[in-house]
């Protein structure tokens, strides 16, 4: 007799939003808050663009502002309205929801990359078994972060997010395993990083 066949894995892409309005503080010295706001939209619907060409793939938007789940709806996305505080709890809120719909792995990734284009092939040549993480250029963020629904795994998004996401894994007893991504480590926060803007 035949094993039954093993359902499709299933993939949700996390895209954790702020406000546009609030977004790209640190960037006040070089940007008025109306450019800030025009910048965070236009980086985002890159992020949006390049994710809803992955086929098979949820894209789960989560934001504490009608305005942004709004707007995501128009790609298509799944709106998460968070209930837990800053963006460890939107991320959390958007893995709650990625479980409801019952996909195995989640990829979550910041909607400030300068480049996502890379998200295509990561995300098909991911390793379901395991964390996988993406840094930023300077070794300190965690731009992008893939794993399991079913394990236990806390979030440690801010500062040196990128050594506390692997010293999780280790504590968890999980693999990890680190991709290094010229594109996907380009993101904006401070106001020398807008010069990334026009050399993409």
């Amino acid at each position: 007799m035949a094993a039954p066949a093993e359902s499709p894995s299933r993939l949700a892409i996390v895209i954790p939003l702020k406000a546009f309005a609030a977004a790209k503080d640190r960037l006040s010295s070089a940007l008025s808050p109306t450019q800030r706001a025009a910048l965070a939209t236009r980086l985002a619907t890159r992020v949006l663009t390049i994710a809803r060409t992955i086929e098979g793939a949820d894209i789960i938007v989560a934001s504490d502002d009608d305005e942004v789940l709004a707007w995501s709806n128009t790609f298509g996305a799944i709106g998460v309205r968070q209930s837990r505080p800053g963006l460890n709890g939107a991320v959390s809120d958007a893995r709650d929801e990625a479980r409801r719909r019952e996909c195995d792995h989640v990829l979550i990734t910041h909607g400030d990359l300068v480049d996502p284009t890379s998200l295509v092939e990561l995300c098909a040549t991911l390793d379901r078994t395991v964390v996988t993480l993406v840094s930023d250029r300077h070794l300190d963020g965690t731009n992008v972060l893939a794993l399991p629904t079913s394990i236990d795994f806390d979030t440690h998004y801010g500062k040196g997010s990128f050594r506390a996401h692997l010293d999780e894994a280790t504590r968890r007893g999980i693999a990890a395993h680190v991709v290094e991504d010229a594109r996907l480590a380009l993101d904006v926060d401070e106001p020398a990083d807008l010069d990334l803007l026009t050399e993409s």
